[in-house]
C-alpha cells in the first residue's frame, strides 16, 4: 500500500511539473531566462528567434535565425548565416554584414569578415580594421588576437601590448592569464611576464 501511495505521488508530480512547463512555453516554441538588466527572454515562434519581456509580452517580433543575450545595449543576431546586432527597441543598429561575430563585452565586439577578425565598437566602426587572423573577447582592458597562428593581446586602441609567441591565450581574470608557451601551461599579468599564480 505505502508503494503504491508513493507511485501516485510521483505521477501526479510529474504531471504537474509538465502541465506547468506547458503553461510557461504555451505561446512559444522556446523560451530562454532573461537578461539581468533589460529583463528580455528570448523567443522561438515557426523557427524564428525575438524577444519578450518578463510578462511574455512580445517586445522584438521573431524574424532571426538566432539571437544572443543582450550586452552594452546590444543583441547579437543573425539571419542567412550574416552577424549584427539590434537595440532594445528591434531595431538594426549594426548590419548584418559579419561572418562571425561575439556579444559585446566593455563596449568592444568581436567582428569578422572575409576570414579576418577585429574589434567594433557600439556604433559598427573599428580602429584598426579587421587585420587578426582571430581574436576573443575583451576582459579587463585587453583582449587575446591571433596572427600568423601565434597568439598575444592589445588594447581597445588595438595598440600590441603583449606580443604574438604564444600557442593559446586566455582572458585575463585579473591581472593576470594563462598562456601556453612551448606546449606548457604559464601564468602572465599584464605586461607579459610569467607569475607562479593567478594574481586577483
Amino acid at each position: 500500500m505505502r508503494l503504491l501511495l508513493i507511485f501516485i505521488f510521483i505521477v501526479s508530480f510529474l504531471m504537474n511539473c509538465k502541465d506547468q512547463r506547458i503553461k510557461y512555453h504555451s505561446k512559444f516554441e522556446k523560451i530562454r531566462p532573461a537578461d539581468t538588466i533589460f529583463h528580455l527572454s528570448p523567443i522561438l515562434i515557426d523557427n524564428c528567434w525575438g524577444f519578450a519581456d518578463s510578462s511574455e509580452k512580445i517586445k522584438i517580433p521573431p524574424h532571426f535565425d538566432g539571437v544572443l543575450h543582450f550586452t552594452s545595449s546590444l543583441a547579437l543576431v543573425w539571419d542567412s548565416h550574416k552577424c549584427g546586432y539590434i537595440d532594445t527597441a528591434g531595431n538594426i543598429v549594426i548590419p548584418l554584414i559579419y561572418d562571425r561575430a561575439l556579444p559585446f563585452f566593455e563596449n568592444k565586439a568581436v567582428a569578422c569578415s572575409n576570414g579576418k577578425c577585429g574589434f567594433i565598437d557600439t556604433t559598427g566602426k573599428t580602429e584598426q580594421g579587421f587585420i587578426f587572423d582571430d581574436c576573443r573577447s575583451f576582459s579587463e582592458e585587453m583582449a587575446p588576437v591571433m596572427l600568423k597562428e601565434k597568439w598575444g593581446y592589445v588594447d581597445k586602441k588595438g595598440n600590441i601590448v603583449i606580443d604574438y609567441k604564444f600557442e593559446m591565450a586566455e582572458l585575463f581574470d585579473g591581472d593576470s592569464t594563462m598562456v601556453m608557451l612551448d606546449g606548457e601551461y604559464r601564468w602572465i599579468d599584464k605586461k607579459g611576464n610569467f607569475v607562479d599564480t593567478l594574481i586577483n
